[in-house]
């Protein structure tokens, strides 16, 4: 029988995806959470992708709801326990693999996180427009990276299983709105915004969610359009139809690159802020971000 799809192991520390994705979550996502990257993943048709979970069982109480009604397999086991004497070590029993019986409708989704609409840009405009020294990069301390506590007796017959590689990105969620990261991103409040930062001071990332009153997509992306030909310091990048990216250089030497679109009646904004013309890792580091951006309604306030 060949394996799963995809592995899912939730620990207090962290939530490990493997498989069909290769992701660590360090921010202690929520059930809900974990069903949307999980229906990011597979899309709207899964086929019945078989996803196994290593969790508690409340754990995988709470991800069997929360993907109620999505075509998987869902089966899972608990996590192995360390043998508390050497003596023990031999009878411990492997975790037992239960598959998890539900309805699995195939029913077509009208709405997939990576269709992403139009958008307005007022208030992108207004935020994009700080000056680096008017905000203290790098304020929050980066998530503290775990490690294993020593042992003072340690038993020749039991041996510490090998340190997990390190993660190639992490995921930041907030309101709803998710980027993938390098590792070493701390995110704090600003203004009206989220401000994401990591090891490098000249480079920052910025995530907003604001909402449309109604106002049709169609409308927004005129609007769009009109503030950038008004405003002699940003210039067009791309336009879809749905989602708009531009540039926006500052008379201080920076310079933002946004992309902003609409999904499910608000409005999203993901932007890269440098301190100069940005590098080549500057670039890739926005690249992941915008590419990776997705939206979760389920996961975000309902619009007023």
């Amino acid at each position: 029988m060949s394996g799963p799809d995809l592995s899912i192991t939730i620990t207090r520390d962290v939530v490990i995806f493997d498989g069909a994705a290769r992701l660590y979550r360090y921010d202690r996502p929520s059930p809900a959470e974990i069903a949307s990257y999980v229906r990011s993943v597979f899309g709207p048709d899964p086929g019945g992708a078989v996803v196994h979970v290593v969790a508690e069982e409340g754990d995988v109480d709470a991800l069997d709801q929360a993907l109620a009604g999505y075509d998987i397999v869902l089966t899972a086991e608990r996590p192995r326990e360390e043998p508390e004497n050497p003596e023990d070590h031999t009878l411990a029993p492997a975790g037992e693999e239960v598959e998890i019986t539900r309805p699995q409708p195939r029913v077509a989704r009208t709405g997939s996180p990576w269709v992403l609409p139009a958008v307005v840009i007022a208030v992108v405009l207004v935020i994009g427009a700080a000056i680096w020294g008017t905000v203290a990069l790098g304020a929050d301390e980066p998530p503290a990276a775990t490690t294993a506590p020593s042992s003072e007796q340690a038993s020749p017959s039991v041996q510490a299983p090998p340190s997990a590689p390190a993660p190639a990105r992490v995921v930041i969620v907030r309101e709803g709105l998710s980027v993938e990261v390098p590792p070493g991103f701390s995110v704090a409040p600003d203004a009206e915004m989220w401000r994401a930062t990591g090891p490098d001071p000249d480079f920052r990332l910025q995530l907003a969610v604001e909402e449309l009153y109604q106002l049709p997509p169609e409308e927004m992306i005129a609007q769009v359009l009109r503030d950038i030909e008004a405003d002699p310091e940003v210039e067009l990048v791309s336009n879809d139809g749905s989602v708009v990216q531009y540039l926006q250089r500052s008379p201080d030497g920076s310079e933002a690159m946004w992309k902003t679109w609409a999904h499910s009646g608000r409005q999203l904004f993901v932007g890269c802020h440098t301190r100069t013309a940005p590098t080549t890792v500057q670039q890739a580091t926005c690249r992941m971000a915008m590419d990776s951006a997705s939206f979760d309604s389920s996961a975000a306030d309902p619009p007023a």
